[in-house]
């Protein structure tokens, strides 16, 4: 889902709390922020939890059973830097290209907005827009300095 991002974020009931947001995807795929560090994915087969040099499954032997041709098969990256430097002599695009950042930092800004404002939002992924939300859309952008304008191409 790079070039996506959610259409729904749920606050959850107590926003005070700092956990518990939900992202959900027009797919129907839903994230929730919150929980011990790394990523879970929860699956129809069990749940996977994945974190800077840890990968554990649940049941165990999820982990062990070899990925079929037919199923999806993610790039193994040699890391972000040296996946930069060789797309910079081969003139392809990176794993994590600039879409792809900007689409990255907008869900944790997204999930902070229904944090702080308590309410659940319509998102147009593909428009950068709230739906129907005139004063959601007011946060996207702040009044600038005169001096320090803003160039549009």
């Amino acid at each position: 889902m790079d070039n996506s991002g959610p259409v729904e974020i749920v606050p959850p009931a107590d926003p005070a709390s700092g956990m518990g947001v939900k992202f959900v995807y027009a797919n129907g795929i839903e994230m929730t922020h919150g929980g011990p560090s790394g990523c879970f994915f929860t699956g129809t087969k069990g749940t996977l939890h994945i974190d800077r040099g840890v990968l554990v499954s649940d049941p165990d032997g999820l982990i062990q059973e070899p990925i079929r041709n037919d199923e999806v098969h993610l790039f193994k990256s040699p890391g972000h830097h040296r996946n930069w430097i060789d797309c910079i002599r081969s003139r392809e695009k990176p794993l994590c290209d600039v879409e792809t950042g900007a689409r990255s930092v907008a869900i944790i800004q997204l999930g902070n907005l229904a944090y702080w404002h308590g309410k659940t939002l319509k998102w147009d992924p593909h428009a950068w827009k709230f739906v129907g939300d005139k004063e959601a859309n007011g946060w996207l952008d702040r009044e600038r300095s005169p001096e320090w304008p803003l160039a549009h191409a």
